[in-house]
């Protein structure tokens, strides 16, 4: 036994007939927490419906860090794979995937009838992922764009503010010599005038 499974090792096998792909049938991530643990899900052709948390790449593949029925689970995509993703993947979404369903579980929890540890969901291909409504558009990285660029655009307006305060100020003193110096110059001309008279 391998968890919830039986599992054949160093078998020979002989195909003798397809009858095509096996359909998935529907899971809800809550019976996983129910009794029977594992409800006969293990290793078997699933589909889900679930939110996209977060999605890393590696060589080997790509992880789909996603959430159903408020429990968190992961999904893997073989990395031939991984440049065939549907566009409009990004998290927030929300995504129907099929896949294979693996529970993990200890073996001591195995022994004691409890519910699996976690669960990974094994991907077939880029189209076991439908995105059935697009993350929201203000993302973190659109955030901090918009934030960037709020930022900038205020820094040059409080630069303009400041460089136009300056202009005036350099204007007002230059307007107040002029005046002075046309007082200046009046009241000579009425001292001279009154001399000449």
């Amino acid at each position: 036994m391998a968890g919830y499974s039986a599992e054949l090792q160093d078998a020979v096998v002989r195909v003798v007939g397809h009858p095509g792909p096996p359909s998935p049938d529907r899971l809800d991530y809550r019976q996983l927490h129910e009794s029977p643990p594992g409800k006969d899900v293990d290793r078997k052709l699933v589909r889900v419906v679930a939110s996209l948390r977060s999605m890393r790449k590696n060589d080997q593949e790509t992880q789909l860090f996603l959430e159903a029925d408020g429990l968190p689970f992961q999904a893997v995509l073989p990395s031939p794979f991984s440049a065939h993703v549907p566009s409009g993947l990004a998290p927030g979404s929300q995504v129907e995937l099929a896949g294979v369903c693996e529970l993990i579980i200890s073996p001591a929890a195995l022994s004691r009838g409890r519910h699996p540890d976690s669960s990974v969901l094994m991907l077939r291909d880029a189209t076991d992922i439908v995105v059935l409504r697009g993350g929201p558009w203000l993302t973190v990285p659109r955030f901090l764009v918009l934030l960037s660029a709020g930022l900038g655009g205020l820094l040059l307006v409080v630069l303009s503010a400041l460089a136009l305060r300056g202009r005036v100020q350099r204007r007002t003193t230059q307007l107040v010599r002029e005046i002075r110096a046309r007082h200046d110059a009046q009241v000579e001309f009425n001292g001279v005038l009154g001399d000449a008279r």
